[in-house]
């Protein structure tokens, strides 16, 4: 019989992290909300995971230890809770079929190496004189030149994205923007 006890969900955050089946931050911020949130249950709850009602949960976590979290925190903790229990029942019930359902890597294309233009509604963007802003991106043995975006975040620090393909959709946009809000730290 499959072990679907929160000591094995755990186990599993750590795994997936090791295995490259998640990012690292990522387990790490989700095994450390996680294991928040289990200290208030009883060893029943945390006998089968399958059966925690997470809305239940942490309003029960929100009385009891809500004076020590932002709203926002709570709802971050609610987030990784519900989402790592997610995963840890699909990688339980199916393994191959979890890892192969990992994010795929969108692949840019180019042939002969030669370099890949940019768009004209990016250089409008970038401005005339940023175009020139560029990185050298191998995929398949092929590189191009790549735009570089800057975007300042907070005083003195500029985050750089580059290798985004020239027909990003609104989809893998939001993708994007869902990854980097997952590595995020709760104020």
């Amino acid at each position: 019989m499959l072990d679907y006890s929160s000591e094995s969900l755990l186990q599993f955050l750590d795994y997936a992290a090791e295995k490259g089946l998640m990012n690292r931050h990522t387990a790490r911020t989700k095994k450390v909300a996680v294991s928040s949130i289990f200290e208030i249950l009883d060893d029943n709850e945390l006998s089968d995971i399958r059966n925690l009602d997470v809305n239940d949960v942490i309003q029960r976590f929100a009385h009891l230890e809500g004076e020590k979290f932002t709203p926002k925190s709570l709802k971050d903790y609610k987030s990784r809770l519900n989402s790592s229990v997610r995963d840890f029942i699909r990688y339980r019930d199916n393994p191959l079929a979890y890892s192969a359902a990992k994010p795929k890597i969108n692949k840019l294309k180019s042939t002969n190496n030669k370099k890949l233009k940019v768009p004209p509604n990016i250089k409008r963007k970038l401005g005339k004189n940023k175009t020139s802003s560029t990185e050298s991106v191998t995929t398949n043995n092929n590189t191009f030149e790549s735009p570089i975006f800057p975007i300042p975040i907070r005083n003195g620090e500029i985050v750089r994205i580059a290798g985004l393909p020239h027909d990003l959709t609104e989809a893998e946009a939001k993708r994007i923007t869902a990854v980097i809000t997952a590595l995020a730290i709760s104020d």
